[in-house]
């Protein structure tokens, strides 16, 4: 019992104890000394007293000195129903732990897996701190320290907690006076609530609580904390360019990151040794490696991502922000069908990931690696990676990730021969989506792909024709979602399906409509051009050399012809009719796929055609 335990220390040690009433389980040594006021003489000869007696353990957390120091259980709760807490040691305990959660929030970036476990040990203290300052009506101090304990929160996936702790945070804010200027509490509170809309997938709502805010910052006199030019407008036009790269419009997106990057080099320039700045701007070029693979510029998306990484590497211990970054060239390896280095990069990333016991992070990078299993067509290894993804988005209420893996997971059983399930998975998909992110993009595309299904379905004579309209349902509402956003939204791909879906209905006009915007819109993405050039490149000279009456060019391209009819590349005919004079490119492309229309299009470029 805890009195015979007690028994075993001396009547001064025990009347010591009350001094670590205050403690939810245990503290960090310098914690404790600290708020507990105990000259280092006195603590030693308790602490092992209290070892001694099994009330207390000491753990050592790698890269954090001094060592976390574990009470029983019934330590704390026994010494405050005995002796209560006085006021200047509760006052000594929050004003400490809310500098303990600064220091935290900062150092996260350059040691996060020493602070993460430490955040795990110290957050039932963060957690009654807060508490406390709450009750001492100290708003701005509440405001600051809800925000950095939310980014863990958030990080841990412990989503119910820290919607309370936004309505503490939102609380405190609302107490507040209105002063001049933006005020470091306003701007966090408003940063926070864009976070979080952002984090649960309500990007319209994020978009407009971060253009709120970085209207606000603008309205402040130059020079101003929180002002034009400032790290914070750096910080808020970021986050401005994510919502709008994930709504599908990365062009807008690369506009604000560049306008961030110029923020941020001129905060660089004035003052070259702020480690703080430095790491924006390496956070700013991963995202700009983003936007760029987005837009389907491959060779610049590389450039930015690698000079992220150098500055990461070079700051000496950024294990987040490299995880990122490989997870992102992870990406860009997989849109390059470099299946070996995406599949590297992400098992990287997600061992990182693991070690920083980031869920969110880790649900993503096992989607990632099962988009690899996927498109190598390996559907029983994508199907594992996804559900191991979607059981970490379930657990920790991660609804807009939930959704995306849920459509992939269709994907897989409509690729492995299970049309009913892929359908089941596409419904529980846009069940999602229609509570956290109606009209988006990802909306859209799962929109798209379950009529793309049921059009596979009715054409196969596997499905009634009766749901013929149903399907065309489900594509018109995608393509209203598409043509808001960028060129690389794929709106071709919804209008493939349109087309398949009028032909069903005995429409040729409007099937042949939809195909010529699909063949435009295709060929309008710089990716698709990427991956046509790299492919064909020769092949697109050599039929430009016979075009000019190279004679020993057209002998070669006629040789290989047949073998590209036999791959599905069925462009002879086109060929032919360009080297005998035809420059229209629509006449030319009749009956062709997008993928083929293109290549016949990079050839008219090439000679001076109509394209």
């Amino acid at each position: 019992s805890l009195d015979y335990s007690l028994r075993r220390l001396s009547h001064e040690q025990r009347a010591l104890l009350p001094l670590l009433a205050p403690f939810e389980g245990g503290a960090l040594e310098i914690q404790l000394l600290e708020i507990s006021e105990l000259p280092a003489a006195t603590w030693q000869p308790l602490r092992d007293a209290l070892e001694r007696a099994a009330l207390l353990s000491v753990e050592h957390i790698p890269n954090i000195n001094p060592p976390y120091l574990r009470f029983h259980p019934i330590l704390a709760p026994a010494l405050r129903a005995r002796h209560g807490e006085p006021q200047q040691l509760l006052e000594r305990y929050a004003t400490r732990y809310a500098e303990l959660a600064e220091w935290l929030y900062h150092e996260d970036d350059r040691n996060p897996m020493a602070v993460r476990a430490l955040v795990q040990r110290e957050l039932p203290n963060l957690r009654r701190a807060l508490g406390l300052l709450e009750r001492q009506q100290a708003q701005e101090q509440v405001v600051v320290m809800a925000n950095q304990i939310a980014r863990f929160l958030n990080d841990f996936g412990m989503g119910r907690e820290l919607v309370r702790l936004r309505e503490v945070q939102a609380a405190a804010a609302a107490h507040l006076q209105a002063a001049a200027g933006l005020s470091r509490a306003a701007y966090l509170q408003a940063y926070g609530a864009g976070e979080d809309a952002f984090n649960r997938g309500d990007l319209p709502r994020a978009y407009q609580l971060f253009s709120q805010l970085h209207e606000r910052i603008r309205q402040q006199p130059a020079g101003a904390a929180r002002g034009p030019g400032s790290y914070e407008e750096s910080l808020t036009l970021a986050w401005l360019a994510r919502c709008l790269r994930l709504g599908g419009q990365p062009a807008a997106a690369e506009q604000r990151l560049r306008a961030a990057l110029a923020l941020v080099e001129a905060l660089i320039a004035q003052a070259p040794e702020d480690k703080l700045n430095i790491r924006q701007r390496g956070g700013l070029l991963t995202e700009l490696g983003d936007a760029l693979g987005d837009q389907g510029r491959y060779a610049a998306a590389r450039e930015a991502y690698e000079q992220s990484l150098d500055l990461k590497r070079t700051l000496g211990g950024d294990p987040r922000g490299e995880g990122v970054v490989l997870g992102q060239l992870g990406t860009l390896a997989l849109r390059q069908r470099d299946y070996d280095a995406a599949t590297r990069r992400y098992q990287e990333a997600l061992a990182l990931f693991r070690r920083l016991d980031e869920p969110s992070a880790e649900a993503t990078a096992y989607h990632q690696l099962g988009r690899v299993a996927e498109e190598q067509r390996n559907w029983a290894a994508a199907e594992g990676y996804y559900r191991e993804s979607l059981t970490i988005a379930e657990r920790h209420n991660d609804q807009a990730g939930a959704a995306t893996t849920c459509n992939e997971l269709a994907i897989v059983a409509e690729g492995a021969g299970r049309p009913a399930e892929a359908e089941g998975w596409y419904r529980r998909a846009l069940a999602l989506d229609e509570q956290v992110q109606p009209d988006s993009a990802l909306h859209a595309s799962h929109l798209s792909n379950l009529a793309d299904l049921l059009a596979t379905e009715i054409r196969a004579g596997r499905m009634a024709a009766t749901r013929l309209s149903e399907a065309q349902g489900y594509a018109a509402r995608a393509l209203a979602i598409r043509e808001q956003l960028d060129a690389s939204s794929e709106i071709w791909k919804i209008l493939s399906i349109l087309a398949t879906l009028a032909d069903l209905a005995g429409d040729t006009a409007a099937a042949a409509a939809y195909r010529r915007r699909e063949r435009e819109t295709f060929a309008q993405f710089a990716g698709n051009r990427y991956h046509i050039d790299q492919q064909f490149g020769p092949l697109i000279q050599a039929i430009v050399a016979a075009a000019q009456g190279d004679g020993a060019a057209r002998v070669g391209v006629e040789e290989r012809l047949p073998q590209l009819e036999a791959k599905g590349w069925l462009i002879a005919e086109a060929v032919r009719r360009i080297w005998a004079g035809e420059r229209a490119w629509h006449g030319l492309c009749e009956g062709l796929d997008s993928q083929d229309a293109l290549l016949v299009l990079r050839v008219l470029e090439e000679v001076g055609g109509e394209g």
